[in-house]
């Protein structure tokens, strides 16, 4: 289904994602993010995920995936 807009589109662009289920635990919440933000980052925006930290940060940085850790 396609959206039809007046408007010049400046898509794509950045995407900012918080989670604050994240670490130390791997499930649902936390795979969710990472293989969204890995997709968005393929298809050319620009996330970045705010989170507590874990293990599954090294995985979205190595995608190049911004990451930052709230204190």
């Amino acid at each position: 289904m396609a959206i039809e807009s007046n408007k010049t589109s400046t898509l794509p662009g950045r995407a900012l994602i918080l989670s604050q289920c994240f670490a130390p635990n791997v499930g649902g919440v936390e795979t969710h993010v990472v293989d969204l933000s890995i997709g968005l980052k393929e298809r050319g925006f620009d996330p970045v995920v705010v989170s507590f930290g874990g293990k599954l940060v090294e995985r979205l940085e190595k995608k190049g995936v911004t990451h930052v850790c709230m204190p």
